[in-house]
């Protein structure tokens, strides 16, 4: 009886052992077949997921990221595209898939998300209420990515520069003026009410000059609040407009008329050398050509004309 009871269990063992064979086998010669099916049973998921965006999503494409629902990434390009809507929706978190055949999918995405100064560039295109002071990146299973957002602006500061830009929209702006007037007249207000925070750089101010509320509300600013409070006019106006970077500087683009300008409010309002608190306004860097910003060579208006390719000069 023991003999028979030992060949029973050696009888099982072997079929389950050439079960498991065949089963292994049979998942190896369909690997592909798997790994799209769940692919496409995740996009399935996802899909029937609407992406809440806020009062500050923007429609706008531009040449170097656009607008998409397409969460399931087979490029490059289709990366920044999600980073783009993600940001500019407003959401807090957002996430997308990789294909099962972008053989490259976590390397570039891993390339992608360390260059905070791409990133960065990416952040411009969106409203300043949906742009982010910080961004981590979560690779987890089945290809998907998570992106977790902290906003550079509270909700308070949100809340009292709307209305602070509304009440001030009604003096400054009106309906028989021409776009550029309009323009202008926020360009004047944002520069007479602020002056430029020398000790932000330092780490000295008590300001909060990189942010609007510093020019609007404290009167101080350096090159992102001035950039910041004449976005949020632009953004009331209803003009086509982005933020523009380099290495050492950021200013605004804006459209008129399907052409594109250069409008950077820190260089109209200099620092006057030895004499600190005089107050200048100048309008030599308002709504001009590249062409005309390249002249100037300032040494910090050097951008990146493949990612801010509608300020490219046409050659």
């Amino acid at each position: 009886m023991g003999m028979v009871r030992l060949m029973r269990k050696l009888f099982t063992g072997l079929l389950t052992l050439s079960l498991s064979l065949i089963i292994l086998g049979l998942i190896l010669y369909n690997e592909q077949s798997i790994v799209q099916y769940l692919n496409e049973t995740i996009l399935h998921s996802y899909e029937k997921i609407a992406v809440h965006k806020n009062e500050y999503y923007r429609p706008n494409n531009f040449m170097f990221v656009q607008n998409t629902e397409n969460y399931l990434v087979s490029s490059k390009q289709e990366i920044y595209n999600n980073f783009y809507s993600g940001i500019n929706s407003g959401a807090d978190s957002f996430s997308f898939y990789c294909k099962h055949d972008y053989d490259e999918c976590l390397e570039d995405l891993t390339e992608i998300a360390s260059n905070r100064d791409l990133l960065s560039h990416i952040n411009n295109f969106t409203h300043p209420f949906n742009s982010f002071k910080q961004v981590e990146t979560k690779f987890e299973a089945f290809g998907k990515v998570t992106i977790v957002l902290k906003k550079n602006y509270t909700k308070d500061e949100r809340d009292r520069l709307n209305a602070e830009v509304e009440r001030l929209s009604k003096e400054l702006f009106s309906e028989n003026n021409t776009v550029k007037y309009n323009i202008l007249q926020a360009h004047n207000y944002i520069i007479n009410k602020s002056k430029y925070d020398s000790k932000k750089i330092s780490g000295e101010s008590i300001y909060n000059s990189d942010k609007a509320t510093g020019a609007l509300f404290e009167g101080w600013a350096i090159c992102s609040g001035y950039t910041d409070s004449m976005q949020l006019f632009l953004e009331e106006l209803g003009i086509n407009n982005f933020r523009v970077a380099s290495d050492k500087h950021t200013w605004n683009a804006v459209e008129i008329e399907n052409k594109w300008y250069h409008l950077d409010l820190t260089w109209d309002d200099p620092v006057a050398v030895g004499v600190p608190d005089l107050d200048l306004l100048e309008h030599e860097f308002f709504l001009i050509s590249t062409r005309d910003l390249k002249n100037f060579n300032t040494g910090e208006h050097e951008f990146n004309e493949e990612i801010y390719k509608e300020l490219k000069i046409e050659a």
